[in-house]
């Protein structure tokens, strides 16, 4: 077999669609999640997203969470006074929706602890979500659990 150009170019070619064909069934299985199920609707329904978070815009200094070994603490503003669920916690994980996790508000003492059991080591985006006297509250933060 001879060496020529045109043998260097049809190796060059067949190596090229080889790439390009991995490439093209690599993405096809690559596993995507959404960031919701109903994005498009939350996207609709912004405005009372903002005006949530305008609302609770006082509380948000006041509310915090932090990290126990194997719990995290939210701390609520004294000054919130929710009904039994009224309110959730979600802990949003950015790379995996597997990791989603919502709980309803129970606070005693003006906390409510939550055990890292059901959360994997990691980046969570966290909204906390309640309702007082007919009005939405709406705190976001992330936390890196440990």
């Amino acid at each position: 077999m001879k060496f020529n150009w045109g043998t260097g170019i049809a190796i060059f070619i067949a190596l090229f669609v080889i790439f390009i064909l991995s490439f093209v069934f690599t993405a096809a299985y690559t596993h995507t999640d959404l960031y919701a199920e109903d994005y498009y609707q939350q996207e609709l329904d912004y405005q009372s997203t903002i005006a949530a978070k305008s609302n609770a815009h006082g509380a948000s200094k006041e509310l915090f969470l932090s990290q126990a070994t194997n719990s995290i603490v939210v701390h609520f503003p004294s000054s919130m006074k929710e009904d039994e669920g009224s309110g959730t916690i979600q802990f949003y994980r950015p790379n995996n929706a597997d990791g989603d996790v919502t709980y309803e508000i129970k606070k005693e003492n003006d906390k409510m602890i939550i055990s890292k059991s059901k959360l994997n080591s990691g980046k969570y985006n966290v909204k906390v979500y309640w309702k007082e006297e007919g009005k939405d509250f709406l705190v976001t933060t992330e936390i890196v659990v440990e």
